[in-house]
Parts: C-alpha cells; sequence; structure tokens
C-alpha cells in the first residue's frame, strides 16, 4: 500500500482531537465529554442508560462512570436510576446540557468544512461510505 491507512486515520483523529480539545477548553469541556452530550441530545427521547453509552463509544465503564460525573458537576447532565432495574443508571441532558450542545454546532459546521475542502458532495458521501465500512470492519 501506498500509505499506511492506520497512520493516516490516527494522524486525522489526532489533528481533530487537538484543535477540538483547544477550542472547547475555554468552556471546560473536552471532546470526548462534548460527544457524550450531542450522543445524549441526539437520543434525548430515549432512555439512555450508562451501558448504551459504553457500547457506542467502545469505552469501558470505569471510563463512562467518570465521563457522566464530570458533566454532572457541571451541570451539564443528571442521572437517575431506573425504575424498571434498579441496576440501571440513565443518563439525561440537563437545560445548560441542551445549551451548550447548540453552541456548539457553529464549531462543528467549520470543521467539517475544512476536512472536506475541495471536496464534491459525492466525494463527500463515498468517503463517509468507506469509512464507514471500515469501521464496521474493525468493530
Amino acid at each position: 500500500m501506498p500509505e499506511d491507512i492506520g497512520l493516516l486515520m490516527k494522524q486525522i483523529t489526532d489533528s481533530i482531537s487537538r484543535e477540538g480539545n483547544s477550542a472547547l477548553k475555554e468552556i471546560n469541556l473536552t471532546i470526548s465529554q462534548m460527544r457524550m452530550l450531542e450522543y445524549l441530545e441526539d437520543h434525548q427521547d430515549e432512555d439512555t442508560s450508562q451501558r448504551d453509552l459504553e457500547e457506542f463509544f467502545q469505552v469501558t465503564h470505569p471510563t463512562i462512570i467518570g465521563l457522566v460525573k464530570r458533566l454532572e458537576e457541571k451541570g451539564y447532565v443528571s442521572t437517575e436510576i431506573s425504575a424498571v432495574d434498579r441496576r440501571v443508571k440513565h443518563v439525561k441532558l440537563t437545560d445548560a446540557g441542551h445549551q451548550i450542545v447548540n453552541g456548539s454546532m457553529a464549531f462543528h459546521g467549520k470543521e467539517a468544512s475544512r476536512m472536506l475542502d475541495g471536496f464534491s458532495k459525492e466525494d463527500a458521501a463515498q468517503l463517509a461510505a468507506l469509512l464507514t465500512r471500515v469501521r464496521d470492519n474493525v468493530l
């Protein structure tokens, strides 16, 4: 292969994380925390458990507990024990969490434009489809 695809993907991810964390530093969030808030926004009509978050983000239980705890301390999420199964803890966005996510949309738009600069809509769609296949292959 002409390029090490794994290395290219790591370099892209590292750059996005570095810039995202830098931009979010002024509001005292990390990119991982913001991604969790965005997930909760996208799934606000569902009961989202910590287990759901573990599975979606492919991280360990202690990692999710830490993220949720920090976001709860900042007032962006709340948690409650499931009425059906007391072992399950549901995570929901607070009003402050919704406001933070809505405010982040401008950053996402700029970041997406920068990443796809010079790509046609068809190229961008093909790239998304190919990356989805790569993700599905490794999960």
